[in-house]
């Protein structure tokens, strides 16, 4: 015998199961896909929930607002894009997937995985972490005893810091933008006001502040829309809050 007439790019395809089997295979099918699904919503609920509040207990009754809207948006482009990569994957493989019928339909709980995995490694409330997330600086080397709070609104997310700090790297902190000086007391207690909010977080400092540093972002651009720096008289304790 030579070689067949015809060559296949693509190996022959399995008979399809009849009777208990298909029933079966049926279910197996339906189970994937609601496991897909449910990794799916897990997934943007992690990530609506650390993303809308700094608590995540508390972030956890907001995260359902985010969440619905990710999965109605977020659920049929990534069942679509399932569709559309499946041939694309089999032409470079130049052989059909084994499971080709189910292949779409996991692409969700990629998108899941994914979202699980970004929230690992988001979830960072030190100096640092948060410093490059809302003022996108370096934290001085002397901040200690740090405490952050932050909440998501529509369009907004407001933010508030306490800390420690050496008197000498104080300046360091308002050397990106220009600021301006109040010591109104007035001016300084109507500031602080995002502070009432976090108070399960963050508390005043014992010693009252007495100067705010203002920025106010009027055109809107960059990454702040306001950010005020306050700090007591010996520029030890510092409370920062502010709106990106």
């Amino acid at each position: 015998m030579g070689e067949p007439l015809i060559k296949l790019d693509y190996e022959p395809v399995a008979p399809r199961p009849t009777g208990w089997l298909r029933i079966i295979s049926v279910g197996k099918f339906a189970l994937i896909i609601i496991a897909s699904l449910v990794i799916f919503v897990l997934g943007m609920y992690a990530l609506n929930a650390v993303q809308m509040q700094s608590d995540l207990l508390e972030g956890q009754t907001l995260a359902p607002i985010g969440t619905i809207i990710y999965v109605v948006l977020g659920l049929p482009i990534s069942i679509v894009l399932g569709f559309i990569i499946r041939p694309i994957v089999e032409s470079l493989l130049r052989r059909q997937l084994r499971h080709r019928t189910i292949t779409p339909w996991l692409t969700p709980a990629l998108a899941g995985i994914v979202a699980l995995v970004a929230v690992a490694f988001s979830w960072d409330h030190s100096p640092k972490g948060v410093f490059h997330k809302f003022l996108k600086i370096d934290p001085p080397a002397s901040v200690s005893d740090f405490k952050c709070w932050w909440t998501t609104l529509p369009g907004d997310m407001e933010y508030a810091f306490r800390f420690k700090i050496d008197p000498a790297d104080f300046d360091k902190l308002l050397v990106h933008h220009t600021f301006v000086e109040h010591t109104t007391p007035y001016e300084i207690q109507d500031g602080l006001r995002w502070v009432q909010y976090a108070r399960r977080d963050i508390s005043l400092p014992p010693t009252p502040p007495i100067k705010m540093y203002e920025y106010s972002n009027t055109q809107n651009l960059g990454p702040h829309q306001y950010l005020d720096v306050f700090t007591n008289a010996g520029r030890d304790e510092v409370v920062i809050c502010g709106d990106n």
